[in-house]
């Protein structure tokens, strides 16, 4: 991965939060209040696809993650937020930006295998899924900032 790329952390609250941050392999994450502590598993725990629609300007609508073991994040996370959606019998979900969105089928086929991570708070209440961007346009990212509320967060 370029060292100059960011990663999207998409903080899995009752709202979708996120942030932007440079890779980091290992360590826990302070998102707001919340102290976020590494699960052990490296920098590669499932790969992704952004979820784009079919229209100009190119955006992105959402991300389909396949974490390797469906134990990284906890159901009661998966299941209690209402912008995730559970891929049925599978082990990946989808993370909505909005409302769930007409996606082109054709346009998600990225299978990012550079990074991933997932982050859980001590009382396992809540996630940190963090993403590389590498293969996002600027219009992308651009629709990924407007749709989302971006707040601070931290390596420790």
């Amino acid at each position: 991965m370029k060292s100059d790329m960011l990663c999207l952390v998409l903080f899995l609250d009752r709202e979708l939060r996120a942030a932007f941050l440079p890779p980091r392999e290992a360590g826990g994450l302070i998102f707001g209040s919340v102290r976020l502590i590494d699960q052990g598993h490296g920098g590669f725990m499932g790969f992704h696809d952004w979820l784009r629609v079919p229209a100009l300007p190119k955006r992105v609508v959402g991300v389909r993650f396949w974490p390797h073991e469906g134990s990284y994040l906890p159901k009661s996370i998966l299941t209690t937020r209402k912008y995730i959606s559970l891929l049925h019998k599978q082990k990946g979900f989808e993370v909505w930006f909005g409302s769930p969105a007409a996606h082109d089928r054709l346009m998600t086929g990225d299978q990012s295998f550079t990074f991933s991570r997932v982050l859980i708070s001590g009382d396992k209440s809540h996630a940190a899924l963090v993403l590389d961007t590498y293969d996002l346009s600027y219009e992308e990212r651009q629709s990924i900032e407007e749709a989302l509320r971006f707040e601070n967060a931290a390596w420790v």
